[in-house]
């Protein structure tokens, strides 16, 4: 709250350059991983041949990017889960005004009594090229992927 009223452009260049670089690799890789260890779980065992494979991430919502993921990806892969927190309650706060937020922000004691609860929820983002699919009855208890 000490810088209200600084204004940065992104378009001013003795500040340097604003970017975001969006990397996907690090979730590419990770999937490859999940795909070659269920491999070997199904050789060793064929039990498990038939069951959907999820694979669950934990992401730094700074430098991971999952919601610029493809909805297709390798299909031994079922879907992605992560966990999502606050989802309601984000959605809450956005829609209040700037003079609302700050006074929030001030006093995070009144965000626990006037706004939604803290949650923390299964966020799915489905493979629609996936061999199986995740079961209905599990997919109803997570929220789905917005993008």
């Amino acid at each position: 709250m000490h810088d209200e009223g600084v204004h940065v452009s992104t378009r001013d260049e003795t500040l340097g350059k604003f970017q975001c670089p969006v990397s996907l690799r690090k979730i590419d890789d990770n999937l490859a991983n999940a795909v070659r260890k269920r491999k070997a779980l199904v050789k060793d065992d064929s039990r498990f041949a038939d069951l959907p494979l999820l694979v669950v991430f934990f992401f730094d919502p700074l430098a991971d990017f999952l919601l610029f993921y493809q909805h297709s990806f390798e299909e031994e892969v079922s879907g992605i889960l992560t966990i999502k927190e606050d989802d309601e309650r984000t959605k809450a706060f956005v829609k209040l005004s700037r003079a609302e937020q700050r006074r929030y922000l001030k006093n995070p004691a009144l965000m626990d009594a006037d706004l939604p609860p803290r949650t923390k929820d299964f966020l799915l983002l489905q493979n629609e090229a996936a061999l199986r699919k995740v079961p209905q009855d599990f997919e109803r208890q997570c929220l789905t992927d917005t993008v």
